[in-house]
């Protein structure tokens, strides 16, 4: 709008309606948004008419009017944003329109939590009650109000407010321990079986209660009936200085297995701050068969972490696995091997005559690291690696391995 438009000629009530007006055209509204705001108290009245007016399938005209309240501010608006808040959570709508008004009751909210008040609390409570709003979960954490507290364990089973009631519970600290006591210890089983945003509600629980130091209630959990929920357990205790129970370091171990690598390497440092007393343990995953694609992965994921321990202790073992099927075990063994600086240049020289070049490769890179290895080295790495093999196959191995060196010099890939 400009000084030569007709509506700078209205009374100012007429002028402000007709700019909140505007905010309907998705162009037009943002261009008039600081002229409604520096119309200030008078365009609070037709601001919150349009905000509690018809939901819609977009949400920008209402939240630029909830932005507009916010920035006028005082106590009318702060009012206005309340009434308009309880109204839009009243609303029983179509999945498309309510996905827009969530949005606007975020926006409500993110506004009112700057203020604070005992109205803005108790709007923001009761707003909770009807949904887990992650807004709504993440401003009553702010607040330190106690009868957030089952509110917010509540939003630990939704996908949606989970971190949002994780982060305000953390700020609710000691107060909360009880009621996430008895979330924990509470499953929900229907036909048998617990819902999977359940049993992560549980699982940010277990979390937030080994971060909160309940010690206890992590032991017990080592029981649980939900093997994510037990291992959630563990990864609590593994955190704390005390001494972690064996129960806690075989969940851990076990759950290596798990096909989500990011979980794994949360195991994985878990199990360092363990350190090396587990190294018998390992011991035991990477002598075992593997059986399955599960028991596998526990096996790759074993000598992974033996490597990274730095376990002297497990280099025979992993050694061994020179005539596993499996061919990235064998690579994992190499490059734990590596990394342990094994002694003996047969652990990883034998590792040479696999059929396998990409493996076979990888040793030879290994063996090429050493400190102190030399290039006159490789025939005395081949006669390791040779046992039982015709002259034919040996010389056959090392033209292949030259081949790979040379090809490694001009940085090339075979």
């Amino acid at each position: 709008m400009t000084a030569e438009d007709p509506v700078h000629s209205l009374p100012v009530a007429t002028r402000a309606t007709r700019l909140v007006t505007c905010l309907q055209d998705l162009h037009a509204g943002p261009l008039v948004l600081a002229e409604i705001i520096s119309l200030g108290e008078t365009a609070i009245a037709p601001l919150e008419v349009f905000l509690r007016g018809a939901s819609q399938s977009l949400y920008h005209p209402r939240a630029l009017a909830v932005d507009a309240l916010a920035a006028i501010g005082g106590d009318n608006s702060i009012a206005a944003l309340i009434r308009a808040l309880r109204d839009s959570i009243a609303r029983k709508l179509d999945a498309l329109r309510n996905e827009a008004e969530d949005v606007v009751i975020s926006r409500i909210v993110e506004h009112l939590s700057e203020y604070g008040g005992p109205a803005v609390t108790e709007a923001i409570l009761d707003a909770l009650r009807a949904r887990p709003y992650p807004a709504c979960a993440r401003a009553l954490g702010q607040v330190g109000d106690a009868r957030a507290i089952p509110l917010l364990v509540h939003c630990l089973y939704e996908d949606a407010a989970r971190n949002a009631a994780m982060e305000s519970l953390r700020r609710c600290g000691p107060a909360a321990v009880a009621d996430l006591r008895a979330a924990l210890a509470t499953p929900s089983f229907v036909y048998g079986m617990e819902a999977p945003t359940h049993i992560d509600g549980r699982i940010a629980a277990t979390t937030l209660l080994g971060e909160l130091g309940d010690r206890d209630s992590l032991i017990r959990a080592l029981d649980d009936r939900q093997r994510s929920v037990r291992i959630a357990a563990a990864l609590g205790l593994a955190a704390g200085r005390s001494e972690v129970p064996g129960r806690a370091i075989e969940l851990l171990l076990d759950g290596l297995d798990d096909p989500d690598w990011a979980r794994v390497q949360t195991i994985m440092e878990a199990l360092m701050n363990v350190g090396p007393s587990i190294v018998d343990l390992l011991g035991k995953i990477l002598t075992q068969d593997a059986t399955d694609e599960g028991s596998q992965r526990r096996r790759r994921h074993a000598a992974v972490l033996a490597g990274r321990l730095g376990l002297p202790a497990a280099a025979a073992w992993l050694a061994a696995l020179s005539s596993a099927s499996d061919s990235r075990l064998r690579l994992a063994a190499i490059s734990a091997l590596a990394q342990i600086g094994a002694p003996d240049e047969r652990q990883l020289a034998q590792f040479l005559a696999d059929a396998d070049l990409a493996v076979a490769r990888c040793a030879f890179y290994a063996l090429q690291s050493r400190a102190g290895s030399k290039a006159g080295s490789m025939a005395r790495w081949l006669e390791f690696a040779s046992t039982g093999q015709t002259r034919w196959e040996r010389w056959w191995q090392a033209r292949r391995l030259v081949a790979a060196a040379r090809l490694s010099r001009h940085g090339r890939a075979e």
